[in-house]
């Protein structure tokens, strides 16, 4: 995933300058505020005019840089998001037959829907706005240090206090997040059987019965997605109330200031908008830890998806010369689980002649065809065509139809050729 977010770190850059530029415009406008209220307080007419004429000025450029934030983000988003999918059909495409096996289609499906959801709104989302909130808060505080130490201390330390919390509970949220995964793939597997087996479904009769596992499925699934949903509410929560205590005290203490003559009325009004204002970026910077933690998990899982293509030979070479023999010596394979479904064969196939492999079902069949085609590669022994070891090379002028064969959404020739000149 880092060379993913690095392909895009000229975008990123300048995310983060124009983040940088809308920070100071978002913070300008308590500064504009307190010369506007200085200037009715002592009754001077061209400050006044002044600071109406910032205030135009404010309002064209807030919403012009911030277009652009909202662009650069969006196009950062996008481009991130396709380079995750391509990677995702890369391993689906390309990974170890076996590797393959061990997820169901449901579950590879969810990793371009709910996996793909949560890296995007928990992660990526939230670490664009971390970088947006990071610098409004920065120039906000800067602020408040120039008005008053004390102020700055208090909203400091309360930040400080509203960002542990949601580190410390995040973990809460990780494993949720990580459950929501796991029924959200069982319900995805459950409608794809439920549709490719419609035939025999009502052939048998089975339709309440699969209407009820139907429905377990979809009950479990968002009885956990709202359990999550509530918990992520409860959490956000108390960091807004740490929130509104900093600006509860901000208020007192420049109300105190004002009074004894230490401030004057456009610093309240000053210092009291901008509290305001850094409630909502140490809010949603909060929010984003909770997020970004609660989100470890799928994200380390989407990380060893798509960086399995950098550690595994996806562009095998190809043998494409005319095949005269296929020869095994010692061919050998082995499940997972140490069973034999291949043990110890040597056979040749010759050219211009006609072969019939007979077996019991489970007998190693397929898998032998599978180990000629180069689906399987875990096998020990050696694969020979045209005398040529096959290891480590695909031939490309076999076809092979299975058992149980797949109609693509294409018309009957596009079906028969799948690309190939023919």
């Amino acid at each position: 995933m880092q060379k993913i977010l690095l392909r895009q770190k000229y975008r990123i850059s300048l995310f983060v300058l124009l983040s940088l530029i809308v920070g100071l415009i978002d913070i300008s406008f308590a500064l504009i505020i307190q010369l506007f209220i200085n200037s009715i307080e002592n009754s001077k007419l061209l400050i006044f005019q002044i600071s109406v004429l910032l205030f135009i000025l404010f309002v064209m450029l807030n919403y012009f840089m911030t277009y652009w934030q909202i662009k650069f983000q969006s196009e950062i988003q996008k481009r991130i998001h396709i380079d995750i999918k391509r990677r995702l059909i890369n391993f689906c495409m390309f990974a170890d037959f076996e590797y393959f096996q061990e997820t169901s289609i449901g579950e590879k499906i969810n990793y371009f829907e709910y996996y793909m959801d949560v890296y995007e709104q928990y992660y990526l989302n939230n670490i664009l706005e971390l970088i947006a909130n990071i610098f409004v808060l920065i120039i906000g505080i800067s602020y408040l240090l120039s008005v008053s130490v004390v102020i700055t201390i208090v909203v400091f330390v309360l930040g400080i206090i509203s960002l542990i919390i949601p580190i410390i509970l995040g973990k809460i949220i990780n494993t949720m997040v990580d459950e929501n995964a796991e029924l959200n793939s069982k319900f995805l597997s459950t409608i794809k059987e439920i549709m490719t087996g419609m035939e025999v479904i009502r052939g048998y009769r089975a339709e309440e019965r699969f209407i009820t596992e139907f429905n377990g499925n979809l009950e479990s699934l968002e009885k956990n997605t709202q359990i999550l949903s509530v918990t992520n509410g409860k959490l956000n929560q108390i960091s807004a109330l740490i929130q509104y205590v900093m600006i509860i005290l901000c208020l007192i203490i420049t109300g105190s200031g004002v009074i004894v003559g230490n401030l004057n009325l456009g610093q309240l009004v000053a210092v009291t908008q901008v509290s305001n204002m850094l409630i909502m970026p140490m809010q949603q910077i909060g929010m984003a830890i909770l997020d970004i933690g609660g989100s470890k998990s799928i994200r380390e899982k989407l990380n060893n998806l798509v960086n399995y293509g950098d550690d595994h030979n996806c562009c095998l070479e190809k043998c494409e010369e005319k095949i005269e023999s296929i020869e095994f010596r010692n061919l050998s394979l082995e499940s997972k689980n140490g069973h034999k479904i291949l043990d110890n064969i040597d056979f040749v196939f010759k050219s211009r002649k006609k072969y019939a492999v007979v077996g019991d079902n489970g007998s190693g069949k397929s898998t032998l065809f599978q180990v000629i085609l180069g689906i399987r590669k875990n096998y020990s022994g050696n694969v020979f065509v045209n005398g040529k070891d096959l290891k480590g090379k695909i031939i490309t002028n076999i076809s092979f139809l299975p058992q149980e064969s797949v109609i693509f959404r294409k018309n009957i020739t596009e079906n028969i050729l799948l690309g190939r000149n023919e």
